[in-house]
């Protein structure tokens, strides 16, 4: 059916009332929706409102109807974040949203206990210890603690499932367990004193050591030694003794010096390389009682022993007639007899040993003596002889008749006055010698 002209009319009419209406309609509904500007950290965070991802970074979305809406927020590693927004005609939000990163357990523990923790070079407290509050992700985990070498190792966090991690630390420094024979000595180990042996001594840093003992009566101890990180090492010395200094002195001196049996010297006789001990000593003199004893030498001891030697001797004095004898005891020479006229003076003779002694007196021109006299301790024993005198020519006399021997008495004038036989005496006068001279002497024993 054609249109009349009265519902073209009608129909023109209400278009031109629409139009006329449209505008402040429009108008009105956007002053109603609602303004929402949200920034997130992280800012890459996926995020719907009612459903409805949204983009960009920070989050602005005007177009909202007043009313009730849902806000989601997620990322990998972070908790889900929800929101409810309530909101009113017109109304503009500014959200300042930040996820809950997700974090992992790890429990740190290390022998020896104590030691630093630190995650990418942040100190985390001491072991043992729960991290709790790690994000998923990487991390550079170290491990500290003085007297040890460091530990590190990567450690990855991506779950909630706890993680144990443990760790034995390495010592950077050496151990020395140090024992002496005999114990006690006094310790340095480079330089610094470290107390009396048997010791331990720990960190000890490691390469070069010098290691010192001393102790008293022994020889100083010293010796280098190398040590490594970790190392526990024993080491146990001998300690050399310092040996003992004995001097040996006699009264009387010379006496001979026996120690442990073998002789050793005359006295006074020095020893100074004798070790620590004890030791048997004698001296020995002739005309001396022998004397013994036993001693102890200490270490680097300077000792000093005399021997007072009792005299097992007597003395002998002896007078002769005439003088200028000889005298022998026990067949060896003692002496000679001084004097003038016809007694000598006495002749001493000390050191005789105790006992029977035999005596001989001997002159070239009196018969021999011999007896035994006996000697005592300390004491002097006193004898005179007297020698009968024996012919014995020791002059010759040639004459124009013959030659004569005898003893001389004189020559004077060019006489010779001899004895030509016992207690016969002639006299020669110049005229009938010939030639005279002394006779070979013979032996004056």
């Amino acid at each position: 059916m054609t249109p009349t002209a009265y519902q073209r009319l009608r129909f023109a009419t209400a278009m031109l009332l629409f139009g006329m209406l449209a505008g402040p309609l429009a108008a009105l509904a956007q002053a109603e929706l609602c303004h929402l500007h949200v920034v997130l950290n992280p800012p890459d965070a996926v995020v719907t409102i009612n459903g409805d991802i949204q983009s960009g970074s920070p989050i602005v979305v005007t177009d909202l109807k007043p009313g009730v809406h849902l806000l989601r927020a997620r990322k990998s590693g972070y908790r889900e974040l929800r929101k409810t927004l309530d909101l009113r005609a017109g109304q503009r939000v500014i959200l300042e949203l930040a996820l809950e990163p997700l974090t992992g357990l790890v429990l740190v523990h290390s022998d020896p206990a104590e030691a630093d923790i630190l995650v990418d070079g942040a100190h985390r407290g001491k072991t043992p210890a729960l991290l709790s509050d790690l994000p998923f992700g990487k991390y550079r985990l170290q491990l500290q603690k003085t007297g040890y070498r460091p530990r590190e190792a990567d450690l990855t966090v991506e779950s909630r499932i706890p993680r144990r991690i443990s760790f034995s630390l390495t010592s950077d420094t050496a151990t020395l367990r140090i024992g002496s024979s005999p114990p006690g000595a006094t310790l340095r180990i480079n330089g610094l004193d470290r107390g009396t042996t048997p010791v331990r001594i720990p960190n000890i840093p490691e390469g070069q050591a010098t290691v010192e003992m001393s102790m008293d009566g022994y020889h100083p101890y010293r010796d280098t030694v190398r040590l490594a990180a970790g190392q526990d090492l024993e080491l146990a010395v001998t300690l050399e003794p310092i040996p003992a200094t004995l001097t040996v002195v006699s009264l009387p001196p010379k006496a001979r010096i026996y120690i442990n049996d073998e002789f050793r010297g005359e006295a006074p006789v020095t020893l100074d390389s004798l070790p620590p001990g004890s030791y048997r000593l004698r001296a020995e003199l002739a005309g001396y009682e022998i004397v013994a004893r036993t001693i102890t030498l200490d270490r680097a001891a300077k000792t000093t022993e005399e021997f007072r030697l009792p005299g097992n001797v007597g003395a002998l004095e002896i007078v002769t007639v005439p003088p200028g004898i000889r005298v022998y005891v026990d067949g060896q020479l003692a002496g000679t007899t001084e004097g003038e006229g016809e007694r000598s003076r006495p002749l001493r003779l000390d050191g005789i040993p105790m006992g029977k002694r035999e005596v001989a007196l001997r002159a070239r021109d009196r018969h021999e003596r011999r007896f035994h006299v006996e000697i005592e301790r300390g004491e002097t024993a006193r004898v005179q002889h007297e020698l009968q005198r024996k012919f014995v020519p020791d002059y010759e006399v040639r004459t124009r008749t013959g030659t004569l021997r005898g003893v001389l008495v004189e020559i004077k004038a060019g006489a010779v006055r001899m004895e030509i036989s016992p207690g016969i005496f002639r006299t020669i006068p110049p005229g009938e010698i010939r030639g005279h001279r002394p006779l070979p002497r013979g032996n004056d024993s």
